[in-house]
């Protein structure tokens, strides 16, 4: 269990992948894609984990839409305990650091939805469009969320966000009620195309 929860933690915010984890694991022993399922699902029932699901929108390509789920811990701080991670270090490993900030922004967002009875999932395609959020209520209003750690990666994450609305039919989905790109310390602004960008600070002072 130590073993999996250490390679929980080094793919936090990663798509579900079974082998992967089994083959992180072979340090301690042959262990089945099968064993690791069982052994994530205990987490599940004991609030440790949680997956967050893909979104399957109606697009107007035929690109298929991948179906794996991401998992987090209900705490991204949980990852760093596995890992004993410092501070030090993660400032060292800027790409970790993204991730468990993108962990925990899907832990704030799943705080809210909950309360609403809505749902926070993902979305990936493979023609390589993806974003880290799509947060969605139950009368099928909908957003889009690109989480970027730093202000630098803001245009990115606003190109990301409209390479993926070119293709969402939205005359069935609905059009989306924002989609935003979240920092760790970026300016609250509109950027052109009518993406927003703001702070977790900003959305949890909200």
């Amino acid at each position: 269990m130590t073993a999996l929860l250490r390679s929980l933690a080094r793919n936090l915010s990663s798509e579900l992948k079974l082998t992967r984890i089994a083959a992180d694991m072979r340090g301690v022993g042959d262990i089945q894609p099968r064993t690791v399922s069982g052994y994530i699902g205990s987490l599940e029932r004991i609030f440790l984990v949680e997956e967050q699901d893909a979104w399957s929108p109606q697009i107007r390509s035929k690109t298929a839409i991948r179906s794996a789920s991401k998992v987090h811990f209900v705490d991204p701080a949980l990852a760093a305990a596995a890992l004993g991670t410092s501070s030090r270090q993660l400032l060292a490993d800027l790409n970790t650091a993204g991730l468990w900030f993108e962990s925990m922004v899907v832990q704030h967002l799943r705080t809210y939805m909950q309360e609403l009875g809505g749902q926070v999932m993902h979305y990936r395609d493979k023609a390589g469009r993806e974003v880290d959020v799509i947060a969605e209520l139950p009368d099928g209003r909908w957003g889009a969320i690109e989480v970027k750690l730093g202000q630098p990666a803001i245009p990115a994450g606003a190109k990301s966000l409209m390479r993926f609305l070119e293709v969402v039919d939205d005359e069935r989905m609905g059009e989306p009620s924002f989609a935003a790109v979240v920092t760790a310390d970026g300016p609250t602004m509109t950027l052109e195309g009518g993406v927003t960008t703001f702070s977790l600070a900003a959305l949890t002072a909200s």
